[in-house]
């Protein structure tokens, strides 16, 4: 039996009960990956310079991408998927060409019936999702 690598996402994962609709900074101090100080220190940086808060919290080293990642998959109600362990069906592989995922930074991941779920970097770009729902055909 393998084990698996605990990591701060591990921990938060198996936590019940915080507020998801909350701002992405408060969601990572109430899910504890993030202290309210770093919280703060973040939030003077952005006033200063615009930046996304989540850039600032990688830039300060006190977070990083996959949990940000994860904590807005959580903000946005939407799955989280660690595609390192996840094995994607060669035939789902191909229902968007290479080209495509490059341009859009995404992956195919599973495919049920007329739906076909993509794993993306930004899950909010609309008009992405109407471009793959239109290549591709599916849901």
């Amino acid at each position: 039996m393998s084990q698996q690598k605990v990591t701060r996402l591990h921990t938060v994962k198996e936590k019940k009960g915080f507020n998801a609709r909350r701002k992405l900074g408060e969601l990572l101090v109430e899910t504890g990956l993030l202290s309210r100080k770093k919280l703060e220190e973040a939030l003077q940086i952005q006033a200063g310079t615009g930046k996304r808060l989540g850039q600032i919290l990688m830039e300060l080293g006190v977070i990083s991408e996959e949990e940000i990642a994860f904590a807005l998959a959580m903000q946005l109600k939407i799955p989280f998927v660690d595609l390192k362990d996840y094995m994607i069906n060669s035939e789902v592989m191909e229902t968007i060409p290479e080209g495509i995922c490059r341009k859009f930074l995404c992956i195919p991941i599973e495919r049920r019936e007329n739906v076909l779920h993509v794993s993306m970097a930004d899950p909010l770009d609309l008009n992405m999702i109407k471009e793959l729902q239109f290549i591709t055909g599916y849901n």
